[in-house]
């Protein structure tokens, strides 16, 4: 176990101030159970860590702490359960334990010192704590208390002080000093650059540290996840957590890709179309259609817009942030993408159009239904039997079109068996095939297509190595699967860090095409982008232009 000694009496001085969130955890906060789970964290952390309780985890320049406290089972456990911690805002209440966030971060930090992985490292830790406790110590007290700032222009005045002169170069030094000394990868490294760099963001010419952070919003995020309450009140509860220095948090943290399943769980949260929020009416309407088939599933969130679309394109991009409710969709999340929504030529969805066959479907994709055998006078048409005029005049007017072959599709690449679909479709195929009236081919995705200009902030060449994530990140703006669209072309744009992607895009209809480009141009013209894809290589690539460079 190596642990720097000055570094222990600095967290030790400090124990008694109110932490700031160290922000590279924050998965729980969304999740519907973490209060009730808080319990059995607790006892997980105190059997792994084998003591008694969590004051005997703290080591200080009196007190050695628990003896296996930089081993892996420890440290998890403390990880797991800092987590549940920062999502029950009552954590004190149901442990009966004072502060136990605060000791519990406290103990994270501690941690995070824990086997450094050379000599080098330890040294420049070593230098950075005596910085901390010197010239350094009000730059660190601002830091930790960031967070709990009010927000007036004192507390703007102090992050201002933070984030620039002296305290931006001893901060930025000490990171230099671990990145050229190979220690990148060490949690005290992670743990320091990510707190910094989000302490010190901004937004319309604010510091976010006390605007947004997943602890101070906890109360918020937990009540726009609850499916129980009215709308209403899930939407203000976002309007309180989707400022620009929200974005702004994600889109720091997403340079580093840290934890990015946890934010993916925030991110999902502020989901928006032309109309306001997604997250609450994508969420209820999986919640209550729970307990029914796919299919009446999808026809109920196609009645949602173009929520339905930006929601299942960012659960595609991002598997780990869907909602425990829409487990049901992960597993075939691209087909429902390209089949659930799909219209004919009257801008009818044909889940809607053939509601008569999809209704017969339960849960397990088993057909429970009546076979429809169409209009009366075509219930006695068999294979080889004779298509009466009056099943033939009728069938002629209310046969479905594209939309039959298309929703037969859709269901046997969302699961249902050949046997099962032939029980549903099959009697309306014989009548089509004995009235001589074959059923039309799957209704078609793109009839048209058109060239949209998308301005992105990163250069050209950059984008052009990394179109795979272009193709990503554009597919959880626009909503659109990835089979609907092509990049055309990159080329540079006004300035030489932005560049101008051609994309082309398919639409069944010219009404689809201009509600689209208008939703899509809002989009990309708000400040809410985050380019979760993209960020991450940026800060590969802008390394390994600059090896020196500190992207904060």
């Amino acid at each position: 176990m190596v642990l720097s000694s000055v570094f222990l009496l600095v967290l030790f001085v400090f124990a008694s101030l109110v932490f700031s969130p160290f922000t590279t955890v924050v998965e729980g906060l969304v999740g519907d159970n973490t209060c009730s789970s808080l319990q059995d964290g607790y006892n997980q952390m105190i059997n792994d860590c084998d003591v008694a309780s969590i004051e005997q985890m703290h080591h200080s320049s009196l007190y050695r702490g628990a003896s296996n406290y930089c081993v892996a089972s420890c440290v998890n456990a403390v990880d797991a359960f800092f987590t549940l911690a920062k999502g029950c805002g009552t954590a004190d209440t149901v442990l009966s334990i004072e502060d136990v966030y605060s000791k519990t971060q406290l103990i994270y930090l501690q941690q995070s010192q824990c086997n450094a992985p050379s000599v080098e490292c330890m040294t420049t830790s070593r230098l950075f704590s005596r910085w901390l406790v010197s010239s350094g110590s009000s730059c660190f007290s601002t830091l930790l208390a960031s967070a709990t700032f009010s927000n007036n222009t004192n507390a703007q005045d102090s992050l201002q002080a933070l984030c620039t002169g002296s305290c931006r170069s001893g901060f930025v030094h000490y990171l230099s000093e671990f990145k050229q000394n190979g220690c990148e990868d060490w949690r005290a490294y992670t743990v320091f650059k990510n707190e910094f760099s989000s302490s010190c963001s901004q937004a319309e010419g604010l510091y976010c540290a006390n605007q947004f952070n997943p602890i101070v919003s906890a109360d918020a995020i937990l009540t726009a996840r609850d499916t129980t309450l009215d709308l209403s009140v899930r939407k203000d509860a976002l309007d309180a957590i989707c400022t620009p220095c929200f974005y702004e948090y994600i889109r720091t943290l997403r340079l580093e890709s840290l934890n990015s399943g946890d934010l993916d769980d925030l991110e999902i949260l502020c989901i928006q179309n032309e109309n306001g929020y997604c997250y609450p009416q994508f969420t209820e309407t999986l919640d209550v259609s729970s307990t029914v088939s796919p299919i009446l599933r999808a026809q109920r969130l196609c009645q949602i817009g173009s929520c339905n679309e930006k929601m299942l394109s960012f659960i595609r991009a991002h598997p780990d942030a869907a909602p425990s409710v829409a487990s049901t969709l992960t597993s075939t999340i691209t087909h429902h993408l390209n089949y659930m929504c799909v219209a004919n030529d009257i801008n009818e969805i044909c889940v809607n159009a053939l509601a008569h066959v999809v209704s017969g479907f339960d849960n397990s994709f088993q057909f429970q239904g009546v076979p429809y055998h169409g209009p009366t006078g075509c219930e006695d048409i068999s294979a080889g039997s004779y298509c009466t005029w009056g099943c033939q005049r009728r069938y002629t007017a209310q046969q479905d079109g594209c939309c039959h072959n298309t929703v037969r599709t859709y269901l046997a690449l969302v699961g249902a068996s050949d046997a099962e679909l032939n029980s549903a479709f099959s009697s309306i195929e014989t009548v089509a095939d004995e009235c001589y009236r074959p059923l039309a081919d799957e209704c078609p995705q793109q009839n048209i297509t058109v060239e949209v200009d998308l301005s992105l902030p990163f250069p050209q060449r950059f984008l052009r190595n990394n179109e795979d994530a272009v193709v990503s990140d554009i597919s959880v703006i626009s909503g659109r699967s990835p089979s609907l669209f092509e990049i055309q072309s990159i080329t540079s744009g006004d300035t030489s860090d932005t560049s101008t992607v051609v994309v082309v895009f398919g639409f069944v209809n010219s009404h689809q095409q201009t509600k689209f480009i208008s939703s899509l141009n809002a989009a990309m013209s708000a400040s809410n982008v985050v380019y979760s894809h993209v960020l991450p290589l940026y800060n590969i690539y802008v390394q390994s232009t600059d090896s020196n460079n500190i992207v904060i």
